[in-house]
């Protein structure tokens, strides 16, 4: 028997849940509704969308995981910039949520997506979201406080 995990590798059609965190200088410089429309775009739905700031303590939740981070000379000052002013949260829904996220956020060594178009540095690039979909159910969890799951009846888009 194949478990969950393995068939989610396999299964191209999945539908999932992800994040996708406008960081404080993309809600800075207005850029939270351009994304929104950006995501939608793409044929996800917003399920949930939240603006607030985040604690040190999610803020080093979400980073500390992630290795290439977490051991870098920017850790603290990522930490900083985190929780200094206002993110935008957006948990999205759809096939393939995760990378759909990860191809809209872009990467920062060669700049892609929206960092290629807005980021102003390795920190201040606009943009985070999870590599996977259990790494995106819990920094569900770390940043909003409770558990979404996919939702089947879901077709439309709920946010503002």
């Amino acid at each position: 028997m194949i478990d969950s995990q393995t068939r989610r590798k396999f299964d191209v059609n999945k539908k999932e849940i992800s994040i996708l965190l406008v960081k404080p200088d993309g809600v800075a410089e207005g850029l939270v509704d351009e994304i929104r429309e950006i995501i939608l775009s793409t044929g996800l739905t917003i399920i949930e969308e939240v603006g607030k700031i985040i604690s040190r303590e999610s803020a080093e939740q979400l980073y500390g995981e992630i290795d290439d981070v977490r051991h870098c000379d920017y850790f603290l000052p990522l930490i900083e910039f985190m929780t200094s002013n206002l993110v935008h949260i957006f948990i999205v829904q759809g096939e393939d949520a995760v990378r759909r996220v990860r191809v809209i956020i872009g990467k920062n060594i060669p700049p892609s997506g929206i960092r290629k178009r807005w980021a102003e540095s390795l920190m201040h690039n606009v943009a985070h979201g999870p590599h996977t979909y259990e790494r995106a159910r819990e920094e569900i969890l770390i940043l909003i406080g409770k558990e979404i799951n996919v939702d089947e009846n879901i077709t439309a888009h709920l946010g503002t």
